[in-house]
C-alpha cells in the first residue's frame, strides 16, 4: 500500500518521456540502415549465414509492396496485421 506514491511518481515522471524508434539508437552500417524502413537490412550477414540473395530480395519487395495498415505509415515494414507483407510472416 505504501508503494503507491512511488508508482504514481514513476508514472508521472515517464509521461513526458518521448517514445523513440529502435533505429534512432541502432548502430547499423550504411548498408543495413534503409530510409523508410523500421528494420535494418543485414543482407551481408544473411548471405554469410546461408541466405539466398534472390529470396532475401523477393521478401523485401513483398514487404515493401504490402498494402496493409501500418503502425507507422511512413515506414513500409510496420504492417500491423499478420499475413502477406508482414515482416514476420514473410
Amino acid at each position: 500500500m505504501r508503494d503507491i506514491p512511488h508508482l504514481l511518481f514513476i508514472c508521472l515522471l515517464t509521461l513526458g518521456t518521448p517514445i523513440v524508434l529502435a533505429q534512432q539508437y541502432a548502430f547499423n552500417s550504411e548498408e543495413e540502415t534503409i530510409e523508410g524502413w523500421y528494420h535494418s537490412h543485414e543482407i551481408q550477414t544473411w548471405t554469410t549465414k546461408g541466405g539466398d540473395i534472390d529470396v532475401i530480395m523477393e521478401v523485401r519487395d513483398k514487404v515493401e509492396r504490402s498494402l496493409g495498415a501500418k503502425r507507422f505509415p511512413e515506414l513500409v515494414d510496420t504492417q500491423i496485421e499478420f499475413g502477406p507483407g508482414n515482416w514476420s510472416y514473410e
